[in-house]
């Protein structure tokens, strides 16, 4: 049985995670932010990642398992990112 692992991933140079959760009207489940770093020698980071995961962190499903998911995320979700 093959896995798979869905997701949104929203990425600027611009906005803060706060800003881009603010506009989307909802909570990710990771984020970086801009002048963050991995670990204390590397660069910051010039630009901002926002996750979503369709599932578990982490885990793996089936897509038909996690298209209610992203469905369930609902139209002004999809239309605020449009």
């Amino acid at each position: 049985m093959s896995a798979f692992r869905i997701y949104l991933r929203v990425v600027s140079q611009s906005l803060q995670p706060e800003e881009i959760s603010k506009r989307l009207e909802a909570e990710p489940d990771e984020s970086t932010s801009i002048g963050s770093r991995r670990h204390p020698q590397a660069p910051p980071r010039s630009q901002v990642t926002w996750i979503r995961h369709a599932g578990p962190a982490g885990g793996c499903a089936r897509p038909e398992e996690l298209e209610p998911v992203v469905v369930g995320w609902g139209r002004d979700l999809a239309g605020a990112l449009g």
